[in-house]
């Protein structure tokens, strides 16, 4: 794992510059700077599935540690630990660019902006509706009470905007004391590596996004469509499946319960397409995803004769 980090804005102490905190304690991982551009480097290798809490300081200052860098307040904080960030588990050889203070993914120093993310829960097929939350690491760090949804109206369709930084974000909705159950081949979710948690995911991509509504436990609404004529009018679906959600090497499409062919399209996070192919209906297809980038990959699946289609989503690790 190998990290990158932008000193420029910064007066870089004699001492030294780390990554700290977690396993790495407190100025035992120098970062070294050899050509003099003011971006530190260290890489280290660790065991498959590696995770911690870390941090950079700079200089040595293990009393208060006010040499660290300050995220307070910002997404890559965790506020429940020192406002330090916090490493997903790695799978895969990995490099990081970052800068002191800023939780930039690209090694720029500029704060992230916020977008505007509307959730809408559709409650009318629950018996029992309590208080409705809505929950989630970037959101509130799960916390189960803290943000309220509101259904102004009456009509059984709750609502909630929050301010979300760009990138991958995962959340549940909780009706009173009850947490959502989720299934993982459901398209909108995702599923840890230990196949423990299963939570709701989005991705915010540079603008404010009002998302669909849904049904408690279901990733689509129930009652979206009320009347004949909308019936009439909404496109079909393509029967597809993706697996797995968390993709190395190979993912597979699976169009055996589709009568017709269909044109598959894969884009990555900047919408690019980095794959698309006719491919026959009844067959499960496999893909080559050994070159892709990690990331979030979005596959389309569309009937070319009709306006039928289908999306999903994998990741690459």
């Amino acid at each position: 794992v190998t990290w990158h980090l932008n000193m420029s804005e910064e007066e870089v102490s004699e001492e030294g510059v780390y990554i700290a905190g977690g396993v790495f304690g407190h100025g035992e991982y120098e970062m070294m700077d050899p050509d003099g551009d003011m971006i530190y480097s260290i890489t280290v290798e660790r065991e498959l599935g590696f995770s911690t809490h870390y941090t950079f300081i700079n200089g040595l200052c293990p009393v208060g540690w006010p040499c660290k860098e300050d995220l307070t307040d910002l997404s890559c904080g965790d506020e429940d630990s020192y406002n330090d960030r916090f490493l997903e588990p790695v799978f895969v050889d990995s490099e990081y660019a970052m800068c002191f203070g800023y939780c930039s993914s690209d090694g720029s120093c500029q704060n992230e902006l916020q977008y505007d993310v509307t959730f809408l829960l559709d409650t009318r097929n629950l018996e029992d509706v309590g208080s409705i939350f809505l929950a989630g690491n970037t959101i509130n760090g799960w916390s189960a009470r803290s943000t309220v949804m509101d259904d102004a109206d009456g009509d059984g369709i709750y609502s909630k905007t929050v301010p979300l930084y760009n990138g991958p974000h995962e959340y549940k909705f909780i009706n009173g004391k009850s947490w959502e159950v989720l299934q993982s081949e459901d398209p909108c979710t995702i599923t840890d590596p230990s196949g423990e948690y299963t939570n709701r995911y989005l991705e915010v991509d540079g603008a404010d996004m009002v998302l669909d509504i849904v049904s408690w436990e279901r990733c689509s609404g129930d009652n979206a469509i009320t009347s004949t004529e909308e019936i009439a009018a909404a496109p079909s679906q393509v029967n597809m499946q993706v697996y797995p959600t968390l993709v190395s090497d190979r993912v597979f499409i699976d169009l055996e319960n589709e009568q017709h062919d269909v044109t598959l399209t894969i884009f990555d996070e900047r919408g690019m397409p980095v794959h698309e192919g006719s491919y026959y209906g009844g067959e499960t297809h496999e893909i080559d995803a050994w070159s892709l980038s990690i990331g979030t990959y979005v596959v389309v699946a569309q009937q070319p004769d009709n306006n039928a289609f289908t999306t999903t989503r994998f990741i690459k690790i």
